[in-house]
C-alpha cells in the first residue's frame, strides 16, 4: 500500500524522480517512511511546487530525496499557488484528480487549510471521507488566537480582524470539528486543543514533531564542559536563534530585547543563525540599537552536525514569535542542552510546564524578554539547573519516540476500521 502524506510547505522537484526540501523535514520524511515499511511500500508527498527563484536562494539547506532511493515520491499541487480565481477555476479536476489519487492509497495523512481561499487540504479530507479510506488530520499550530494577536499587534486593521474572525476562523473551526469526527486519527501540537476541542474521544491526541535524534543530544560528558563555563563571570552570555529570518518570528523583538538588558547592564550577545526576507532589515535595525559587536549574523546551515557545532557556542536559545508557533528548533536547542527564553504562547507554555527548561516572558513584550535575560545573566545557576533539564526532556521526545508512538497510533486505527468493517 501507499502512505499519502499531504503538507502545504512547497517542495522543488528536480526530475520525475527526485526532489528538494528543508533538510530537517527531509530526515522526519526518511524516518516516517522506514517506521511505515511494515505496511506501506512508498511514501508519496502531496505538496505545493517552490518556485525556482525560492530553490536558488535556499538550497543550500535543502536536500534531495527519491522515489528510487528513499521510496518517497512528490506529487505536485500547483493550484495551491494560484491566484483565488485560478484556484477556483480549476477546483473541480483537482478535486477529481484528489479522488482517484486517494482510491489508490491505503491511508491518508492530512491536515487543516490554513489558506481558506485555497483549501487543497480541506478537499483532500472530503475526498478521503467520500472513499472511505483510513485517514489522520494533523494541526502543528493552535489558530485560535492568531485573529486577535494579529489585531493587538497592529498589524490587522480592526475591518481585517472581524472579517478573519467570522470567516476564516469559522472555516478552520469546521475543518478541526469534521475532522475529529471522520478522521481515524487526529493528532493536536496543543494540549490546549486536545482537551477544550477532542471532548475525551479515543482517536484525538497531543503530539510532538520532533526532528532530534537520540544520537543528537548533547552527550553528559559535552554538557559538563559547557557547564563548567558559569563557573567565572568572565565572559557574556551568549543567546541563539536559529531558523528562518521572516517578520513572524518576531526577531526585531530579540534585537530589541538584547539592546534593553545591555543598557541596563546584562552581558549578553545574540547569534543569528538562518535566511530570510528579514535579513537586511534586522541588520540594519542592529545597527540604528548600536549592536555592533554585540549581534552577529550567520547563514543557514543544513540539519545536523554542522548547525550542532554553531549551536553548541551558545547558552541558551530564544523564541519570540508574533504569533503562535510550534518551531521544532525550541527541541533542538534542547536536545543540545540549551535552555530557552520564549514568550508565553501556548506551545512554550506547554514546554514550560513538561520541561522545567523554559522561562516564559510576557507576550509581545521585548522588555520583558530582556527581564528574563537579565535574571538568567545575574543567576547563572538556574542556567545550569535548566541546561539539565532540557537535556533530560530532549531524551525522553526524539523524533524516533514520537514516531513510533505516531505509526502504533496509526496502525491501531487500521485494526480498529478492521474491526468495524468485519461483519
Amino acid at each position: 500500500m501507499r502512505y499519502l502524506l499531504a503538507v502545504q510547505a512547497p517542495v522543488y522537484p528536480i526530475d520525475s524522480n527526485r526532489f528538494a526540501t528543508e533538510s530537517a523535514f527531509a530526515i522526519h520524511l526518511k524516518s516516517i517512511s522506514r517506521a511505515l515499511e511494515p505496511q506501506f511500500d512508498c511514501l508519496v508527498l502531496l505538496a505545493p511546487v517552490l518556485t525556482r527563484e525560492a530553490y536558488d536562494r535556499s538550497k543550500s539547506s535543502l536536500t534531495e530525496l527519491s522515489a528510487i532511493d528513499d521510496s518517497i515520491a512528490h506529487m505536485p499541487v500547483p493550484e495551491a499557488g494560484m491566484s483565488i480565481v485560478d484556484f477556483w477555476k480549476n477546483a473541480w479536476p483537482l478535486w477529481r484528480r484528489l479522488r482517484s489519487t486517494v482510491k489508490t492509497v491505503g491511508f491518508v495523512h492530512s491536515g487543516m487549510s490554513a489558506d481558506t481561499w485555497r483549501p487543497f487540504l480541506a478537499m483532500l479530507n472530503l475526498a478521503a471521507w467520500v472513499e472511505r479510506r483510513p485517514s489522520l488530520f494533523a494541526i502543528d499550530i493552535d489558530f485560535r488566537k492568531l485573529s486577535r494577536r494579529s489585531y493587538e499587534l497592529g498589524t490587522w486593521s480592526r475591518k481585517s480582524y472581524l472579517f478573519n474572525r467570522v470567516f476564516h476562523d469559522v472555516a478552520k473551526r469546521f475543518q478541526v470539528w469534521f475532522a475529529i469526527r471522520t478522521s481515524d486519527l487526529v493528532l493536536l501540537k496543543s494540549t490546549s486543543m486536545v482537551s477544550d476541542l477532542g471532548g475525551g474521544r479515543e482517536n484525538v491526541r497531543f503530539f510532538l514533531d520532533a526532528a532530534h535524534g537520540d544520537d543528537d543530544v548533547i552527550s553528559a560528558a559535552q554538557l559538563e564542559q559547557r557547564l563548567a563555563r558559569f563557573n567565572t563571570r568572565d565572559r557574556d552570555l551568549r543567546v541563539v536563534y536559529f531558523g528562518r529570518l521572516v517578520p513572524y518570528k518576531g526577531c526585531d523583538l530579540m534585537l530589541e530585547a538584547i539592546a534593553a538588558a545591555r543598557a541596563r547592564g546584562a552581558g549578553v550577545t545574540l547569534t543569528l543563525i538562518g535566511d530570510g526576507e528579514s535579513r537586511e532589515e534586522l541588520r540594519s535595525q542592529a545597527d540604528r540599537l548600536g549592536l555592533a559587536g554585540a549581534v552577529t549574523f550567520m547563514p543557514s546551515v543544513r540539519y545536523g552536525p554542522a548547525l550542532f557545532d554553531l549551536v553548541d557556542q551558545a547558552d541558551i536559545a530564544i523564541a519570540a514569535p508574533k504569533i503562535e508557533d510550534t518551531p521544532r528548533a525550541a527541541l533542538d536547542a534542547m536536545a543540545r542542552g540549551l535552555p530557552l527564553v520564549a514568550f508565553d504562547i501556548d506551545y512554550f507554555k506547554t514546554l514550560a510546564e513538561t520541561s522545567g527548561a523554559v522561562l516564559l516572558a510576557s507576550w509581545p513584550k521585548s522588555a520583558s524578554l530582556a527581564e528574563q535575560l537579565q535574571h538568567l545573566d545575574s543567576d547563572r545557576s538556574r542556567i545550569v539547573e535548566m541546561s539539565r533539564k532540557a537535556v533530560v526532556f530532549a531524551r525522553a521526545n526524539t523524533q524516533d519516540i514520537w514516531l513510533r508512538r505516531r505509526v502504533a497510533w496509526t496502525f491501531d486505527a487500521l485494526r480498529r476500521r478492521d474491526r468495524q468493517a468485519q461483519p
